[in-house]
């Protein structure tokens, strides 16, 4: 996936999910209110993994321009596109079970991260009192 297992990813996913969730790419600030969201469930540091922090906006565009083209199902569309160039692939029923198995893993690695934020959270809250 990335250079974040699909943490940053599945957090996006998640964010856009939400029932009063407002990220349209006409939005100037939605980008940025995304990554902020991204950041609160995740960690600053996991939300910036392998991104550059002075450019890291284009990425969540690319969440929101991929949420927009396949709908809510978009981590599975965009890997099964990822994935239809791959020769070895070709032909073969192992491309949903990949995905399928692959957007499970970034699911569990995005609920471990959130927990261990909220961990650190809350630590650093009962060290602050």
């Amino acid at each position: 996936m990335t250079t974040t297992d699909g943490v940053r990813a599945a957090a996006a996913w998640f964010a856009m999910t939400e029932p009063d969730a407002d990220y349209a790419l006409e939005d100037e600030e939605a980008s940025y209110k995304l990554r902020a969201v991204v950041g609160e469930r995740i960690g600053w540091d996991a939300a910036q993994t392998g991104l550059d922090p002075e450019g890291d906006i284009p990425r969540y565009v690319d969440y929101m321009r991929l949420r927009d083209a396949y709908g809510h199902a978009w981590p599975f569309a965009s890997m099964e596109r990822h994935l239809a160039g791959s020769i070895e692939l070709d032909g073969t029923s192992l491309k949903p079970a990949l995905v399928v198995g692959t957007w499970t893993t970034a699911v569990a690695r995005y609920v471990e991260a959130r927990a261990a934020h909220e961990e650190q959270q809350e630590e650093a809250l009962e060290v602050a009192a």
